[in-house]
């Protein structure tokens, strides 16, 4: 938890806010109840000033519909698109019990090997599920990645924010004519993640989610700072990753990943999973 909330954002809808559990660049994260069902979701909402900017409401509306047409057990799925009483637009979607990625490794530093290779084929599925809608999601990162405990399973991955999601062409997807999104020379995502045609401003394709999945991966592995692997895998091939004895295995599928040019890269999720030993 992070804070209680003194005022309702979500008064006069069908939702109530119960606590604030998240905070982003351009809103805040809440825990939600649906009045009537007394159900709980997680509720996205703009912030008051990003409210009042078209392209900002337009790539939240772009998430919500996105999201909407992926349908699949590691993708977060979204419940409902609404706006509250003073116009901020919100999104809801199913709650998760759990924690990011980013805080797990912060709390763990590297994963053990299985932990490793069945989350990176659960991102990878997802993924793939996205891509073969035509959405490329151009910001993977362990901040997006959501490890949800189930009861009766293992921690599975949800891959969360899809507001900077492009077509596979890297064609900006329809969002009523967002600047966000369809700005060219405009480098969309995190430092430390991108690939490098998209630090370079360049459009991107589904090989620039397989170059971020493959950081991640190897980021797992070794516990180190994306800034710190990507160079060092291309210019030592991935001997000096430091690698735990049994994830040495997983290099060459790392190294063809991060690939600087995306031709050399895999062209495929289905492929990068195929490439990974087990």
């Amino acid at each position: 938890m992070i804070a209680d909330i003194s005022e309702d954002p979500l008064r006069g809808t069908r939702y109530r806010a119960l606590r604030k559990i998240g905070v982003g660049s351009m809103g805040d994260v809440f825990l939600v109840e649906h009045v009537d069902l007394e159900r709980k979701f997680v509720a996205k909402i703009l912030r008051l000033r990003h409210a009042e900017t078209q392209e900002y409401v337009a790539r939240l509306q772009r998430e919500a519909r996105t999201l909407g047409q992926i349908n699949h057990p590691n993708v977060v799925w979204v419940a409902d698109f609404d706006f509250a009483a003073d116009g901020r637009p919100f999104i809801v979607m199913e709650y998760l019990d759990g924690q990011t990625l980013a805080d797990e490794l912060r709390a763990r530093g590297a994963l053990r090997i299985p932990d490793a290779l069945r989350y990176t084929r659960e991102m990878l599925s997802a993924l793939g599920a996205a891509h073969a809608k035509g959405v490329v999601h151009r910001d993977v990162k362990p901040q997006n990645l959501f490890l949800h405990i189930r009861s009766d399973r293992p921690t599975a991955i949800k891959v969360l924010d899809f507001g900077a999601a492009r077509d596979t062409q890297g064609v900006a997807l329809p969002d009523r004519g967002s600047a966000l999104a369809t700005n060219t020379g405009a480098v969309v995502g995190t430092l430390g993640y991108l690939s490098p045609e998209g630090a370079d401003g360049h459009r991107v394709d589904l090989r620039a989610d397989l170059y971020a999945v493959g950081l991640v991966l190897a980021v797992m592995l070794t516990g180190e700072l994306p800034g710190r692997l990507a160079p060092r895998m291309r210019e030592h091939g991935g001997p000096d990753l430091d690698l735990p004895p049994n994830g040495k295995q997983f290099a060459p599928a790392i190294i063809k990943a991060l690939a600087v040019d995306p031709a050399q890269r895999f062209q495929s999720a289905d492929e990068f999973s195929a490439a990974l030993p087990g």
